[in-house]
């Protein structure tokens, strides 16, 4: 079964992000795809979903769109208090913001058969925002004492017919 775009978006942004962990050495984070899992994981967690997604018509009187895809980041730290996740929040930006490989996933399985690269994810826009309950952070859970959202507008630059 091979993934529709916005699931592939998604994916390269959870495979991306990881690897990039791993490269820059940060240990201990969990990246997930959405957030059902998020309140089973140890923090830090970093989450991946893509939301609304305007289709604009390229040309009056032709079906061919552009699609902007709005994907939404969120970061869980832990208990260490706000300065882990303004640091990742930092990093994130700084890996993300010049663009991200788009892959085709093909899921055998349940597994990832394959993912090749067919493009580039651009980034258009970047709005990073602290997440506050307005409730004092003893009484949150631990996973939303200490939050950050990322919200991109993004693009692969192809056209859909």
């Amino acid at each position: 079964m091979a993934y529709r775009i916005n699931r592939n978006i998604c994916a390269s942004f959870v495979d991306y992000i990881t690897a990039q962990l791993v490269t820059d050495g940060w240990t201990g984070i969990t990246v997930l795809k959405g957030t059902s899992k998020v309140y089973d994981t140890t923090p830090p967690i970093i989450t991946v979903h893509c939301s609304d997604t305007d289709h604009s018509h390229i040309e009056i009187g032709d079906n061919s769109t552009r699609r902007e895809t709005l994907v939404f980041i969120n970061i869980y730290g832990a208990d260490s208090g706000i300065g882990l996740v303004e640091d990742l929040k930092d990093w994130l930006v700084e890996v993300i913001k010049n663009g991200i490989d788009y892959c085709e996933y093909t899921i055998a399985s349940g597994v990832v058969h394959s993912k090749p690269k067919t493009g580039i994810i651009n980034i258009l826009t970047i709005k990073d925002s602290p997440i506050d309950f307005d409730t004092p952070k003893n009484e949150l859970n631990i996973r939303d004492r200490w939050r950050w959202l990322l919200t991109l507008t993004v693009e692969t630059g192809k056209i859909e017919t």
